[in-house]
């Protein structure tokens, strides 16, 4: 490399900081001050006592709109109760999917992917036309032709778990699944006019239900993505006495609180969205999505 007149000049980012490396401890140099102080019989007083300014505390309990500190989980919680309860949020997983949420809840599946025949029905007698375009139309502008460009979640190979994929960029889980049943229901009140003025649509509707389970508190706390409500019940799909013939599945091998959260502190409540003397209190459909990026499993 050829020396020239840039390379031969002082690095002053190098020459100070040698420089503080040298200076930054520098000895406190002793004087005979003291000694002549004392040969002259006169009071040494240190000047700290009176130069070093006391400390102030601040009183963080003034402060407007400071939240308290949680209190910590332990025995003296008010929540705390010796009996555990078990939740089932958004995020839960249930381990035999199907048959254990209709243990749980006492709840029967009439028949798999059919329709009841009343409802089947009223499809055959409510038809749109070019109704398979529109809703193909109704897709397409959720799932391609939407302009949000936002992060979205690693993705992850269980085969190659040290293997980074790069970043991808696109529309995300929550804005495709409430953009699309947006459409769906707004397409399925084209059919009436009647329907709109009947019924609200209500969006992240919170939902809470306590339940006992063989003596075992059960909490349901899940979040209705998209709630329809009226003013008038449903009628029901088949008649009372059809109903208590029908055997709840059981569950042979598992237990239906078996991959649901425990905790110690809890409160059995019940939440609905909407007040008791609402007028649009009766809810006809709950529109839950199926968020793989919120749901986890208890035991990964």
């Amino acid at each position: 490399m050829k020396f020239t007149i840039p390379l031969g000049k002082h690095n002053l980012y190098r020459m100070m900081r040698n420089q503080w490396k040298v200076a930054r401890k520098r000895p406190v140099l002793k004087t005979n001050a003291e000694r002549v102080l004392q040969a002259n019989n006169l009071e040494l007083v240190d000047a700290n006592e009176f130069v070093a300014s006391p400390k102030k505390t601040f009183d963080f309990s003034s402060i407007v709109g400071l939240a308290p500190r949680p209190l910590p989980k332990d025995e003296n919680h008010p929540l705390f109760k010796e009996q555990p309860c078990f939740f089932y949020r958004d995020h839960s997983v249930l381990l035999e999917g199907l048959p254990q949420a209709l243990a749980l809840t006492n709840t029967v599946q009439l028949e798999a992917d059919i329709l009841p025949p009343r409802i089947q029905k009223l499809v055959d007698q409510v038809q749109l036309p070019n109704q398979d375009e529109l809703v193909q139309r109704c897709i397409k502008t959720t799932c391609l032709y939407d302009a949000e460009q936002k992060k979205l979640p690693v993705r992850k190979d269980p085969e190659r778990p040290a293997w980074n994929f790069p970043r991808d960029f696109g529309i995300t889980e929550s804005r495709k699944n409430r953009m699309l049943c947006s459409r769906l229901v707004h397409l399925c009140s084209l059919a009436s006019s009647e329907i709109s003025r009947q019924r609200h649509v209500l969006h992240d509707a919170p939902l809470c239900a306590s339940l006992l389970w063989d003596s075992d508190p059960v909490m349901l706390e899940v979040r209705a993505d998209m709630c329809l409500v009226s003013d008038k019940p449903l009628n029901p799909l088949v008649e009372p006495a059809e109903a208590e013939g029908l055997e709840v599945p059981e569950l042979t091998v598992s237990h239906p609180l078996i991959s649901l959260e425990e905790d110690n502190f809890y409160e059995l409540k019940d939440v609905f969205p909407l007040q008791p003397d609402s007028k649009f209190s009766q809810v006809q459909t709950v529109i839950v999505h199926h968020n793989l990026t919120e749901v986890k499993n208890l035991f990964d």
